[in-house]
């Protein structure tokens, strides 16, 4: 009986002593991968906050343009206002001209 019991306490520690090493080398591995995985996550990040700022940047200068094209159109509008009430006032001359 005690060999047996110094045979299997020989045997529980060699096992714990392999499942130890073997854990240490998962955890080791676990590690790498994680640190790779927030490497990846970080340039997927940065990628993505890159992409926005130009998806924003677009967006702005288009908003530029388009701002650009109806302070054009305003001040096509107050042309022709300009125009129209100037040939009215001429044809209303005209008008009184013959009239008279």
């Amino acid at each position: 009986r005690i060999w047996w019991s110094e045979a299997s306490e020989r045997h529980v520690k060699e096992l714990e002593s392999t499942f130890g090493a073997e854990f240490q080398k998962t955890c080791e591995r676990l590690r790498s991968d994680v640190a790779g995985c927030q490497d990846r996550l970080e340039f997927l990040v940065e990628a993505e906050r890159k992409q926005r700022l130009g998806a924003l940047a677009d967006v702005k200068r288009e908003l530029d343009l388009q701002q650009v094209s109806i302070a054009e159109v305003r001040q096509g509008q107050l042309e022709l206002r300009g125009l129209k009430e100037a040939l009215e006032a001429r044809l209303q001359a005209a008008l009184d001209e013959v009239g008279a």
